[in-house]
């Protein structure tokens, strides 16, 4: 429990946002509806739960080069699941992937983001990770011989599209952000930026993506996971798109009065 140390950086190449090109998939569907004079930045604040998570869905889905997400909450749930999916679905045309969650609640789902992780267009990093990967006892030690590092957390949330459209704001990623818990759901706010402030958000996760505190998932101990692992991670995220159509939350979101009714009453 005690004998557990910080994964090596050494090695660990500093990677950056790849730069804006012409997009024509966000140029007819996203950015249409933005300011048009040069120079000049949009924003469109995203009240709406259930559009909130229409605009993370679209934009992975527009993506042609790059997805950055950055998130201190990503949860195993309706939402959490598709939107992870369809960053696979992302990878799998050939987008980059990166992905950078806090380590508050990422351990249950170590494994999971190792297989992600072997995805030659996916990359995870942890930031500021516990260096026990399972178990209860060895992060309760942890908290208790490193409480000053441990209590740094990363409350970021960006998703960030072909460095040309991001969604920043207070939503994580879960179903009682984007109005689909059956049990609660919270009134929260993001902005959908376009224009030149889009380059600003890219340069923020940049920092906190190059950060000692950022540690790719292929860093700590253990055996790596069989490459076949990624294959049925692949399949089983274009499975579970597949089921998730006939869920209530989804058949609202494709059905117009029943998505005009979600979007007006939440």
């Amino acid at each position: 429990t005690h004998c557990a140390t910080a994964p090596s950086l050494e090695g660990v190449e500093p990677s950056y946002a790849l730069p804006p090109t012409d997009s024509r998939s966000l140029e007819t569907t996203m950015l249409r509806e933005f300011a048009d004079t040069q120079g000049t930045s949009a924003v469109r604040l995203v009240e709406q739960n259930a559009l909130a998570f229409a605009y993370r869905e679209a934009g992975a889905a527009a993506a042609e080069r790059s997805l950055d997400v950055q998130y201190y909450l990503w949860n195993d749930d309706l939402t959490g699941r598709l939107l992870a999916a369809a960053l696979m679905r992302a990878a799998e045309r050939g987008v980059r992937v990166r992905v950078l969650l806090d380590d508050i609640d990422a351990r249950a789902r170590h494994d999971l983001f190792q297989v992600a992780d072997l995805h030659p267009n996916v990359e995870v990093r942890l930031f500021n990770p516990f260096y026990n990967r399972s178990g209860s006892v060895g992060p309760a030690t942890e908290w208790l011989l490193r409480p000053n590092a441990l209590s740094r957390r990363m409350h970021n949330k960006a998703w960030i599209v072909d460095n040309r459209v991001a969604i920043v704001g207070g939503r994580n990623i879960g179903d009682e952000y984007f109005g689909a818990s059956e049990h609660s759901n919270f009134s929260d706010l993001d902005v959908l930026l376009a224009g030149p402030i889009v380059a600003d958000v890219s340069s923020a996760f940049d920092a906190y993506w190059n950060s000692p505190n950022a540690v790719p998932v292929s860093r700590f101990d253990g055996r790596p996971p069989d490459a076949a692992k990624l294959q049925q991670l692949v399949a089983g995220a274009q499975e579970y798109l597949a089921q998730a159509g006939d869920t209530p939350y989804v058949a609202a979101l494709r059905d117009a009065h029943k998505r005009g009714e979600l979007l007006a009453n939440q």
